[in-house]
């Protein structure tokens, strides 16, 4: 073998060239690639490095992993087959390989030093510093936001190791942002939003909100399972990136494994900018001279009025009423108190000329004032 497989693993060409002899179809965008491993009309799929190795995931599929992984599914292969498979390929020296090496880790003794390193050496300014907590409130890492010169952004985390601060993630599954206030508060609704800042503007004014680390694309990085069995409202950022994450978020915690009631606010009503999201809502409305409680209340009734989100075709069905109950959380109102509910039907059953009719006519007509007038009434006028 004239190239190792850790080498092949290295190289973003390789992989780039393994999806396009797999079919997948390549323009340029790295994070919206149309997978070759099932139809794909959205482009699901994205390419990243990580640790020094140049891997792919399929958002809309299970298809992920490194090249090795591209040619396994492409030819259906063994591990072992898919190893020798990957090396024949792409080993021959056909494709530039970069040399095999190991990135050394940096650590600083604080916080503060890491980041001034970072802005020195990138030349850019540390405008946020969003922490994220464990289940017990002890800081996990923090989400360091960095503006360039020339306008753009990388939100990079960092967390504290023995030997000192290091731009990284921690192991394992990433905690949900506000984690704390989320357990503390197991009663309330959530509103999940596309980033810290919006999530923190939420915080500010008196919600529940929460968001996962590192964008639209990794939602699948977080562990969401202190909302498993709430009441969650999503509210995606007005692009395709916020389309993307309200999808991806929806499916997680429609899914069995957390059984949520879900809604998702429509945004297409409040005619927002291309981008805009929630922060740049209440910075209109406080603009515009609205007071923190009439900004709150507009936010109040956007949620409100968001649509439930239904689990497929088969969310009918529920193997617990734990599940019901996650999915109608409340009774719908009262049209005829005691007897009947919005969307129900309600049978009159009795002999003939007993005045049926007359009885059911009755009661459509009193219908609109029972819901103010006759709430105590649990029964029939005799």
């Amino acid at each position: 073998m004239q190239s190792s497989l850790s080498a092949i693993k290295q190289s973003k060409e390789i992989l780039l060239q393994a999806l396009r002899d797999a079919g997948a179809a390549i323009n340029g965008d790295l994070n919206h690639i149309r997978s070759p491993f099932r139809e794909d009309q959205t482009g699901s799929l994205a390419v990243f490095e990580r640790d020094g190795v140049w891997a792919f995931k399929d958002h809309g599929g299970n298809a992920h992993g490194t090249v090795v992984d591209v040619v396994k599914n492409r030819f259906q292969l063994s591990d072992s087959e898919a190893v020798k498979r990957t090396v024949a390929l792409y080993g021959n020296g056909s494709i530039s390989l970069p040399k095999p090496t190991k990135t050394p880790r940096e650590f600083y003794p604080t916080l503060d030093e890491l980041v001034v390193n970072f802005e020195r050496s990138k030349n850019a300014k540390c405008t946020r510093r969003d922490p994220y907590y464990d289940s017990v409130g002890n800081v996990s890492f923090y989400a360091l936001r960095f503006d360039y010169s020339d306008g753009k952004k990388t939100v990079r985390p960092a967390h504290s190791e023995s030997d000192g601060w290091i731009l990284a993630d921690p192991s394992g599954a990433l905690p949900l942002f506000n984690l704390p206030a989320l357990m503390q508060r197991r009663s309330e609704p959530i509103i999940v939003v596309e980033g810290e800042k919006c999530a923190a503007a939420l915080i500010e004014r008196g919600f529940l909100a929460t968001t996962s680390a590192h964008g639209a694309k990794s939602s699948q990085k977080s562990d969401w399972s202190a909302l498993a069995g709430r009441i969650v409202t999503i509210w995606p950022d007005a692009d395709d990136d916020g389309r993307f994450y309200a999808e991806c978020v929806s499916k997680i915690l429609l899914s069995s494994k957390y059984v949520c009631a879900v809604k998702t606010v429509d945004i297409s009503p409040l005619n927002l900018a291309d981008g805009a999201d929630v922060v740049d809502i209440i910075n209109e409305l406080g603009n515009e001279g609205k007071t923190g409680e009439e900004i709150a209340a507009y936010i109040n009734a956007i949620v409100d009025g968001a649509a439930p989100l239904i689990a497929g075709p088969r969310a009918a069905r529920y193997k617990t009423v734990r599940e019901l109950i996650a999915h109608y959380p409340q009774m719908r109102e009262p049209v005829i108190h005691g007897l009947l509910r919005l969307g129900e039907t309600m049978n009159i059953i009795a002999p003939p000329k007993t005045k049926k009719s007359f009885l059911g006519a009755r009661r459509i007509h009193r219908a609109p004032l029972a819901r103010f007038q006759y709430r105590a009434r649990a029964r029939l006028d005799p």
